[in-house]
């Protein structure tokens, strides 16, 4: 579900996981320029500036359009996390990343509150063809099939960040 991500910022490779504290992922703003902003909330952030947002770092996207569904009761807007790859775990809790091309894109959520905002990762099913899941894979430098074993890819989960397009 999307576990960590991959990017660059200031010339440097960054990873970051969700259950790191103040985790943040890059959000392109209008003017063109990337802007870190706080990735979700963890359970154990009980500060005020944390308070009005969701425990989670994730939405699906079948509930943000959703009449009087979950996210509708906050001021959101999508965004576009702009990373070169995500990180995915296993049923054996094994880590695998998987690489997005140059003109792709994580689809996001900005929450916000104001003065503060944070961004949530959009999911959706995870996709049904294992071709999908393998060429990903292999762009990301992965040198054999880690998934030849699995079934389908949902057996690795079962929501996968929306990828769209730059």
């Amino acid at each position: 579900m999307c576990g960590g991500v991959e990017y660059e910022a200031h010339g440097d490779i960054i990873r970051t996981y969700f259950p790191k504290p103040k985790a943040t992922l890059p959000v392109l703003r209008k003017d063109g320029e990337i802007e870190p902003v706080i990735w979700g909330r963890r359970e154990q952030e009980l500060d005020q500036t944390a308070e009005p947002f969701p425990v989670t770092g994730w939405a699906r996207q079948a509930t943000l359009t959703q009449r009087n569904g979950f996210w509708q009761r906050f001021q959101t807007k999508p965004v576009k996390i702009c990373v070169h790859g995500f990180m995915e775990k296993d049923g054996a809790k094994q880590s695998h990343w998987f690489k997005l091309s140059k003109h792709e894109a994580i689809e996001g959520l900005l929450v916000m509150a104001r003065p503060y905002w944070r961004v949530y990762v959009v999911t959706e099913d995870a996709p049904t063809d294992p071709a999908t899941l393998s060429q990903r894979m292999h762009a990301g430098g992965h040198q054999d099939d880690m998934f030849a074993n699995v079934d389908a890819p949902a057996m690795i989960h079962d929501r996968w960040p929306k990828i769209i397009s730059l």
